[in-house]
């Protein structure tokens, strides 16, 4: 539905998964590799919900920033980008 609305740029922020896990985090990149990607890319930032049970295994996180990168999304921690003269933080 995203990639038929023909956006530039696609910004996500955060909580991609509930009570995430390794498992979840392919699962989330899979749909992200269905993204046909956007001229200004797609830009993300984690929320808590990423991070595992209790929000505290940050190797949770971590896997689904290297599946999500793979499949084409710029996850940002503690970083900015600027796309096209507008500033990013994450």
């Amino acid at each position: 539905r995203v990639s038929a609305l023909g956006p530039n740029l696609v910004v996500v922020t955060g909580d991609f998964m509930s009570l995430g896990t390794p498992d979840r985090a392919d699962e989330v990149a899979r749909v992200f590799e269905h993204l046909s990607p956007p001229p200004l890319g797609c830009v993300a930032v984690l929320g808590n919900h990423d991070y595992g049970e209790r929000w505290s295994d940050p190797a949770v996180a971590d896997h689904l920033v290297r599946r999500l990168t793979g499949a084409g999304v710029t996850v940002l921690r503690n970083e900015v980008r600027d796309v096209a003269g507008l500033r990013v933080v994450g």
